[in-house]
């Protein structure tokens, strides 16, 4: 696991996200890319009188964007005692109204192996499901999404529960062993059983990956439902 990419969209909440990233990267050693998908205003080009002045406007209102987003993760190390942005730390701006879209572009060009951000709003985890960009990312990113909760103070992470059809387990490990194996976590696969797989073959392919893989903290959760 080599990068961490922070979408910020300057909310105390993606100050939130991008300090739980820095103290991630701190433990599993990884360099942070935090990018702003910017959107022009109504503001910034009502006054322009021409196509040149209206592009010369919106590079101004970049250029101020990009100040503002440094100052946010210089911050956020600050927050954490760190007076100065490491090397390993990049930040950058970029132009376009597809907000999700464009960010899982720019992880995928940066080799992000988990993108985090933050929750939004007062009703905390709720607005990951209904309606934020964050739901949207979990729901188009083939990148793992890490979405922190409103308010949430780093701890080690012990275990991660994997919610699983077990209908592609080879995918879905391959996903997540390289931030399980950098966290050193246990890595659960839970799994809902319904009676729709009665001679337990899921399961059994499950069991055969578990005992090929080298990483021994990986047990199976199954929960019967019928």
């Amino acid at each position: 696991m080599k990068t961490i990419l922070v979408p910020s969209d300057f909310s105390k909440n993606a100050s939130m996200a991008l300090q739980y990233a820095i103290q991630l990267s701190d433990v599993i050693q990884t360099k942070i890319v935090v990018f702003h998908c910017y959107q022009v205003s109504l503001n910034t080009i009502t006054g322009a009188a021409s196509e040149e002045q209206m592009d010369e406007l919106i590079k101004k209102d970049m250029e101020v964007t990009l100040q503002d987003l440094q100052t946010q993760v210089k911050n956020a190390y600050k927050e954490l005692g760190i007076n100065t942005v490491p090397s390993t730390t990049s930040i950058g701006v970029e132009l376009n109204p597809l907000v999700v879209e464009k960010t899982i572009e720019v992880a995928t060009k940066h080799h992000a192996d988990v993108i985090v951000m933050g929750t939004h709003g007062a009703a905390g985890l709720n607005k990951v499901f209904f309606g934020s960009n964050t739901s949207a990312m979990i729901s188009k990113s083939d990148i793992p999404v890490l979405a922190i909760p409103e308010n949430y103070i780093f701890q080690k992470i012990e275990t991660i529960a994997l919610s699983s059809d077990l209908e592609d387990p080879e995918d879905e490990l391959s996903r997540m062993m390289p931030f399980v194996n950098a966290i050193g976590a246990r890595l659960d696969i839970v799994h809902l059983d319904y009676g729709l797989d009665p001679f337990n073959g899921k399961e059994q392919r499950v069991i055969k990956l578990m005992e090929k893989n080298t990483y021994r903290k990986i047990r199976l959760m199954k929960q019967s439902r019928f």
